[in-house]
């Protein structure tokens, strides 16, 4: 699998999720190493149920790891 690290920073400047409220609709990762290409599509609301981008509800994360087929 490749580690996906992706956050914003906060009013301090410190590193935070990204909130359900100020995201884009989508989240795309795109992977090239060598001969192995890759994309993966995520909307907002399965990364929220997934408790991957934070609301009021989530704390939210700010890596992942993506496994191509």
């Amino acid at each position: 699998g490749y580690f996906v690290a992706f956050w914003c920073k906060n009013e301090i400047n410190k590193n935070r999720p990204f909130n359900f409220k100020e995201s884009k609709d989508k989240f795309i990762i795109n992977i090239l190493d060598g001969s192995k290409k890759g994309q993966f599509i995520f909307t907002k609301e399965l990364l929220l149920k997934k408790g991957i981008i934070s609301s009021e509800k989530h704390k939210g994360k700010m890596a992942i790891r993506v496994y191509p087929s």
